[in-house]
């Protein structure tokens, strides 16, 4: 009995170890994996420190291989740059030749230049050349030798409060025996490209001086004077003649000139304009407001009137902007001493606006059109405006 039950015993402690091997292997088999799976991650996490390590080597090895490159680059950089400049001088040099060749060509042949241009520009220098040479020279002798007295047109102005007639501008006419009446604006271009113009200028200042004089009064005459008379070194003793041979007094003569004249800002002209005003001639701005104007020329040259030019006069009564530049204009002249004459005055309501600005003058077809100086002769003691007269 005893040797049954210590087997027994036995096998019961054999059931029972072989249960508690089971669960101590059962452990030992999830603390492998546990140990396995904690491997793992740790051989992964290494293993990608390794790949962003690897990475940030090549990476910076690629910069370094790149820097390497750049004094390469920069240099052909400055090689191009040193191509493009050559070839920057070569094409100046072929610029400068062609220009140079063109300018041999225009000076060596005129005839051979015009043929290149179009018809309708052809048609124009034969008109002008044909005008200038056929019709031109003519009146500008006649006129010289005094032969055709209605050449020459006076315009008035007058006060802008009682319209007294204060002067005249002195203008050329040319009605031609073929042509009829040729318009200034065709026949003035044409005597300045044809070198006339100083002749014709200087006559008409002649004329002016001469055919004021014989009124009574203190009539002033304005006469206008091209860029080209400046350009003479004798237009001051030109000036002093017709004085002198009209018995005209200096303070009678007005010489208006343009703003283009003043662009230079020539010493030589700002010397001339003084010394004919140190003659007691009076010097006027004329066309103010257009162009190139420049403040700067009222204070630097002998200014003692400026001439509202027509654009401005045309406006007023219709756009409030016109008259205040009108106003400031006259505003700005009245502050430097100068008088102020406008115009294009051909309506009542522009002559109205003008005197209410105050403007001192004023002069266009509702006051008078041009005329022989006859029509003016009774404005010798001037009170009113003449009649128009076409």
């Amino acid at each position: 009995m005893a040797r049954s039950g210590l087997a027994c015993g036995t096998s019961v402690a054999g059931v029972a170890g072989s249960a508690m091997l089971g669960r101590v292997s059962a452990l030992c088999r999830r603390e492998r994996l546990q140990a396995a799976q904690w491997l793992d991650a740790q051989i992964a996490t290494h293993l990608r420190a390794y790949s962003l390590a690897h990475q940030r080597e090549a990476t910076l090895e690629a910069v370094q291989a790149q820097a390497r490159l750049l004094p390469a680059v920069v240099d052909q950089l400055q090689a191009l740059s040193a191509q493009m400049a050559q070839q920057g001088d070569s094409l100046n040099q072929r610029l400068l030749a062609s220009q140079d060749h063109f300018h041999q060509q225009a000076q060596g042949s005129y005839t051979a230049l015009a043929a290149s241009v179009d018809q309708s520009l052809q048609h124009s220098l034969r008109e002008g050349a044909r005008l200038a040479g056929a019709t031109l020279q003519p009146v500008v002798e006649a006129t010289m030798a005094g032969l055709a007295r209605e050449t020459s047109a006076f315009q008035a102005q007058v006060a802008a409060v009682g319209h007294a007639v204060r002067g005249v501008e002195a203008l050329i006419r040319w009605n031609h025996p073929q042509r009829g009446r040729v318009s200034p604006a065709d026949f003035i271009p044409l005597a300045e490209e044809t070198g006339q113009i100083s002749a014709l200028g200087t006559w008409v200042l002649r004329r002016a001086c001469a055919d004021v004089a014989t009124l009574p009064g203190a009539l002033k005459v304005a006469v206008n004077l091209s860029p080209a008379q400046f350009s003479q070194s004798d237009l001051q003793a030109t000036v002093q003649a017709a004085l002198r041979d009209s018995g005209l007094p200096a303070r009678q003569l007005e010489l208006e000139i343009t703003e283009s004249l003043l662009l230079g800002q020539s010493p030589a002209v700002r010397q001339t304009l003084q010394a004919l005003s140190a003659l007691g001639v009076r010097i006027a701005m004329d066309d103010f407001g257009t162009g190139y104007s420049s403040l700067s020329y009222l204070w630097q040259f002998p200014f003692h009137k400026l001439k509202i030019d027509r654009s401005f006069t045309q406006h007023l009564g219709d756009d409030r902007r016109v008259a205040l530049i009108v106003r400031a204009i006259i505003t700005l002249a009245h502050g430097l001493g100068l008088r102020v004459t406008a115009e294009g005055v051909e309506t009542a309501t522009q002559a109205a606006v003008l005197r209410e600005l105050g403007c001192d003058e004023l002069q266009g077809y509702l006051l008078g059109r041009p005329a022989p100086l006859s029509a003016l002769a009774h404005t010798a003691a001037p009170t009113k405006a003449p009649a128009a007269v076409s």
